[in-house]
């Protein structure tokens, strides 16, 4: 139906040297797609009419953020009440807090803020940010690390969006590279593309608290050739 063709590359010549589109999602109100260009370091969200059948989506009104060179934009997730999106920098280990107003003319994601994944004490370890996801209530995001790190990070968004580091986990196993919640929310599985194995994470409810989000391993591992994507069927 329509091809669109990124140009450019970045700082990181063994990574990006040429475009890379690592992911696309819709927004929430199906208006728009974001694309994650992990070669560019760019989010691109291009307007979508679902009436054009030749030219869905919109190149002269996309709007673009550019990301900090050398990050490496690799997956994102929309919050779903705020109008906030969190991307996932995959060189960096970094997540980006961005805008979603986009209906004024000319508008463009927006940093809100910029936040680390790795511990200080551990910079210089080989980084491999690989997925990322929140919590159906919109109360904690979760993202996943591969590199020398094979560990998933927990952040509470704060209720202007911004993102409050909460805990790390080891998820037991080697390359996370996807995870994925339940739909009713009281289990994390992750997916290990190198130690074959799907790991089981609980999510621990404490009295008094509706849902604290802190991980439990459950002792559950279920052995996979090489998985690296998982979905539950509705």
């Amino acid at each position: 139906v329509q091809l669109i063709q990124h140009q450019g590359k970045s700082a990181n010549a063994q990574r990006q040297n040429g475009p890379h589109v690592h992911s696309a999602f819709f927004s929430p109100d199906q208006k728009w797609l974001w694309v994650q260009d992990l070669g560019t370091d760019e989010v691109v969200a291009y307007p979508y009419d679902a009436q054009n059948k030749t030219q869905p989506l919109s190149e002269k009104g996309k709007r673009v953020y550019k990301a900090q060179a050398g990050s490496g934009p690799r997956h994102l997730a929309f919050h779903p009440r705020l109008p906030m999106a969190y991307v996932l920098e995959e060189l960096t280990g970094t997540i980006a807090v961005l805008s979603t107003n986009l209906a004024q003319s000319g508008a463009v994601p927006l940093l809100q803020q910029s936040i680390a994944m790795v511990d200080a004490k551990d910079k210089g370890k080989a980084i491999g940010a690989a997925d990322i996801h929140l919590s159906a209530d919109g109360r904690f995001l979760y993202a996943s690390n591969r590199g020398d790190f094979n560990e998933l990070v927990q952040f509470a968004i704060q209720p202007n969006g911004q993102l409050a580091f909460v805990a790390r986990y080891a998820t037991q196993g080697i390359k996370p590279r996807n995870f994925t919640l339940s739909p009713d929310g009281k289990w994390l599985l992750v997916a290990h593309q190198n130690s074959h194995n799907i790991v089981v994470f609980r999510l621990v409810v404490f009295r008094r608290d509706t849902q604290t989000g802190l991980l439990e391993n459950s002792g559950q591992i279920l052995q996979v050739g090489a998985p690296v994507c998982l979905f539950f069927l509705p």
